[in-house]
């Protein structure tokens, strides 16, 4: 299984990277700092989750989410944000997201939602 880390701090895709390696589950761990890079690994990757954070410095996650043709492709949707906002969960559950965790509050919700992955 692939996975797709979006996040602009490298400590976050660091610290969640160790996470997913820890894992065990995904054959190919694959990295984004930006809006441009996400949308062009999608597009050429496929991977089956994509772990996003919202704000990014030349868009959101949500842009890459309507950029995914949702007939042809449909992966596993993690928002991983500092911005816990209603409106960021509603946005979030209505663009296809399965999960939205708070970096700085549920670390370890995101973990053990990646360890129900190797179930």
């Amino acid at each position: 299984m692939k996975i797709l880390i979006v996040d602009d701090s490298k400590e976050i895709r660091d610290r969640v990277l160790r996470l997913v390696v820890a894992n065990g589950a995904f054959t190919e761990i694959l990295q984004a700092e930006n809006l441009r890079e996400a949308k062009s690994i999608v597009a050429d990757k496929l991977p089956e989750v994509l772990l996003l954070d919202i704000q990014l410095p030349d868009g959101t996650a949500f842009d890459i989410l309507d950029s995914i043709d949702r007939k042809n492709y449909s992966p596993l949707i993690v928002i991983l944000t500092n911005y816990n906002l209603a409106s960021y969960r509603e946005e979030a559950a209505e663009k296809g997201a399965s999960y939205f965790f708070d970096k700085s509050t549920e670390f370890l919700d995101l973990r053990n939602m990646l360890q129900s992955l190797k179930n």
